[in-house]
């Protein structure tokens, strides 16, 4: 009668291992056989989180080259630009440069409208650079 009042009492204190132990049994026979519905619904549910992943590398891979094209972007419309304001000797401040940064981060993709914006702020025409592997 004592080792059964210990042993309630143990499992009154460490209940969560005990019933790990028949969880894990149960699901290790839920598991066992080969055309076990259950094994399908896991591997299943394996080879869709596979996807995913692929899908989420895939999405940062082309956000990366995205945020390439609106640097490179950016550069060379700040490089023209500062070298026409060196030929009417002005000078090109912070604030400008953010404002060409909002507007290549908006027209990126769209060299037309990207030109047409900042011949307007600037009163300049911005001819974009041309380059071999430019597919635009």
């Amino acid at each position: 009668m004592i080792t059964i009042k210990k042993l309630w009492s143990l499992i009154k204190s460490y209940w969560k291992l005990p019933l790990a132990i028949v969880v894990g049994i149960i699901g290790l026979l839920a598991l066992k056989g080969k055309d076990n519905k259950a094994k399908k619904i896991l591997d299943a549910a394996n080879k869709t989180y596979e996807k995913e992943k692929e899908i989420i590398k895939e999405a940062q891979k082309q956000k990366a080259v995205a945020k390439e094209k609106v640097e490179k972007e950016y550069n060379d419309a700040v490089r023209s630009i500062e070298t026409v304001y060196k030929f009417q000797k002005k000078t090109l401040d912070e604030q400008k440069k953010k404002e060409i940064k909002k507007i290549v981060k908006k027209h990126y993709n769209n060299k037309e409208e990207l030109g047409s914006e900042i011949s307007n702020l600037f009163g300049i025409t911005y001819a974009p650079r041309k380059d071999n592997n430019d597919t635009d």
